[in-house]
């Protein structure tokens, strides 16, 4: 018992140290996102920007998040089959291959990038468009350096290296910083978007010395017998590219639909996703990163109770994080949206219009992390399959009630029909891994009971108190009384976990409450 407690405390520790890193990281990309919104509001550069960085980003991240999903259980199966130097060459092979893939489609991008817009923005025309093109025509090549990226990123996961890992995103951010200040001193938005593509190369050189100091150039040689591991991996990538990026992807769809709409409506729904993006890449992949290699390699091992220990711990933890902050975003939607983005040329109306966007979006927030931690779970017995056909099936929904919501509410609509299928998505992976037998029945509805009973209670109580200020306008009082209450919020919430018998949620505040005390 006492080693299952220091070993849950172990992944606790490591969840808290790494989400405020990754927290303190993401940070420089929320004061990014503040400059885009003071400097240029939801304009057309800003619907233009938006677009044009979407499109790597969708057709690579996306991919890079898949392969790197992939990659981890895969380089580990070669370390333990045929040692370190072939599950290296395994790396440096399948870094290769992908280079390769980037070369072609940036010739075909670059070729054909009027036709890559309009499938991104089919609404856009006129000088919107040209400026799309060319902003995508320049930002299209950091899909080489975002492959270097997700490659060693997920190199430096297995070797429990994620500090190093989560301060990379900080150096790409506070590049882009820089490039934003400067392109406003001289009025060139050009500067703003070559800053962008050079900060996804910054962060490959940033992880340069900690990936060398690990050996990986040491067995750079030879690299064509890693090819039996990669031949492995190529057929998992397009069903785990599915499964894994239905979130981006149906971000991307509400962006397409809505792009015909009126000006900033592409901005207005960005602003808003950003907000839960953050959430979702702070906290809920920090709890992933650290979890998902130690279930992974519990399953291989055959050590079923370490496996689903670890699997309910992660399913508990996401939910005890993750349903607080979703009830902060619904009720103090607008003070979010207010401190974040109001300021320049991001006004009253723009803050408006995108706290009502950022409540639609919040409101699937939960299912979505949550999810996460499924499909992992599916990956892990290696099974692919299940979370591309429950993709695929949420995108369809998504699509569907996308053109149906938004007729009848505008660009909130797409926000909305995101989080209806992210729910979709939620509950039949739960169902499919009940009924394989990972999770079971009971364990499952305890724990979503406590958390729904503890989020009901939090919710009332924080509504209760908000009315009670009448907050007629926001200000700077009205900001702290705001903080107090989230504050008290989270405090009463994980009270009522703590009294309901949540193990998992007393592991954590061990953990929080003796890294303070040793601090003083």
């Amino acid at each position: 018992m006492d080693s299952y407690n220091k070993k849950n405390r172990g992944i606790a520790s490591t969840v808290v140290i790494v989400t405020v890193i990754t927290f303190a990281a993401r940070l420089f990309g929320f004061l990014r996102e503040i400059l885009v919104a003071k400097y240029y509001g939801t304009t057309y550069y800003t619907d233009a920007y938006i677009i044009a960085n979407n499109i790597p980003t969708v057709l690579f991240e996306t991919v890079g998040a898949a392969v790197l999903t992939t990659f981890i259980p895969m380089y580990t199966k070669a370390q333990n089959e045929e040692g370190i130097e072939r599950a290296d060459q395994f790396t440096w092979c399948l870094l290769l291959i992908l280079i390769y893939i980037c070369l072609a489609l940036t010739i075909i991008a670059e070729i054909f990038m009027k036709q890559f817009v309009l499938i991104f923005a089919s609404g856009f025309e006129g000088e919107v468009l040209k400026l799309t093109i060319l902003f995508s025509r320049i930002l299209f090549p950091s899909i080489f350096a975002m492959t270097f990226l997700k490659i060693f990123t997920g190199y430096l996961h297995i070797y429990r290296r994620f500090v190093i890992a989560s301060l990379a995103t900080a150096v790409g951010n506070l590049s882009i910083i820089i490039s934003l200040i400067l392109a406003n001193f001289f009025g060139n938005v050009m500067l703003f978007v070559y800053g962008s593509l050079i900060c996804t190369f910054l962060q490959v050189l940033f992880l340069f010395p900690s990936v060398f100091e690990l050996g990986l150039f040491n067995h750079i040689k030879e690299i064509k017998y890693g090819l039996k591991y990669v031949k492995d991996i190529l057929p998992l990538l397009v069903p785990v590219f599915i499964g894994s990026a239905v979130h981006e992807i149906n971000a991307v769809v509400d962006r397409t639909l809505v792009s015909g709409l009126e000006e900033g409506a592409v901005s207005t729904l960005n602003f808003a996703h950003k907000v839960t993006s953050l959430v979702i890449s702070v906290v809920a992949m920090s709890i992933i990163n650290i979890t998902y290699p130690r279930f992974s390699e519990a399953f291989r091992k055959g050590d079923k109770k370490e496996y689903t220990n670890t699997l309910y711990r992660t399913f508990n933890m996401m939910m005890y994080i993750m349903v607080p902050i979703c009830i902060l975003l619904i009720i103090f939607r607008k003070e979010i949206i207010f401190v974040i983005f109001q300021r320049g040329s991001f006004g009253t109306e723009s803050s408006t219009r995108t706290a009502v966007a950022l409540a639609c979006y919040a409101v699937g927030l939960v299912f979505t992390a949550v999810q996460q931690v499924e499909i992992r779970a599916f990956y892990s017995q290696q099974n692919t399959l299940y979370p591309m056909i429950i993709g695929a099936i949420c995108t369809l929904f998504n699509i569907v009630l996308d053109v149906v919501f938004i007729k009848q509410f505008g660009y909130y609509g797409a926000a909305l029909a995101t989080s209806i299928a992210a729910m979709i998505g939620c509950i039949s992976m739960t169902i499919l891994l009940i009924k394989r037998k990972t999770f079971s029945a009971d364990i499952v509805i305890r724990i979503i009971g406590k958390h729904i009973v503890s989020g009901i209670i939090c919710a009332l109580v924080t509504i209760f108190l908000a009315n009670c200020l009448e907050f007629k306008a926001i200000n700077i009082k009205t900001l702290f009384l705001t903080t107090l209450i989230s504050i008290f919020a989270i405090v009463f919430y994980t009270t009522v976990e703590i009294i309901l018998g949540n193990n998992d949620v007393k592991d954590i505040i061990h953990v929080f409450l003796s890294k303070t005390l040793r601090r003083k």
